[in-house]
């Protein structure tokens, strides 16, 4: 029987509270401001359970020492959905959210220009 991993605290990188409040400025203006809250708490829920589901994510292919996972709330493979870029610390105990991208951007050239 496999042993769930261990319980990490979730932590988010500076930028990460600009990127949610984009997200919830973009729905708000497309949908209203009653989805872009349902929306926002339903990605940070999502991120939340990173602290015991982060091996969920897979690495990134250029860059395997970050982990994506895509939330998507409909099952609908084509609808919006949101990218999180996370750095795993068991040592530290901790998953860092580095960034949330919509699907659409450049999340490579994004990270690039970081130098992540």
């Amino acid at each position: 029987m496999a042993s769930n991993p261990p319980q990490l605290t979730v932590v988010y990188a500076r930028s990460v509270r600009r990127e949610l409040g984009e997200i919830w400025d973009w729905n708000a203006k497309e949908y209203g401001a009653v989805h872009a809250t349902s929306y926002l708490r339903y990605i940070e829920q999502c991120v939340s359970e990173l602290s015991t589901k982060y091996i969920d994510g897979k690495s990134m292919s250029k860059r395997p020492n970050l982990m994506e996972i895509t939330f998507r709330r409909s099952r609908n493979l084509k609808a919006h959905a949101h990218i999180v870029i996370y750095r795993v610390d068991q040592t530290g105990g901790t998953v860092t959210i580095l960034h949330i991208f919509h699907t659409a951007q450049d999340i490579e050239g994004r990270i690039a220009e970081e130098g992540l």
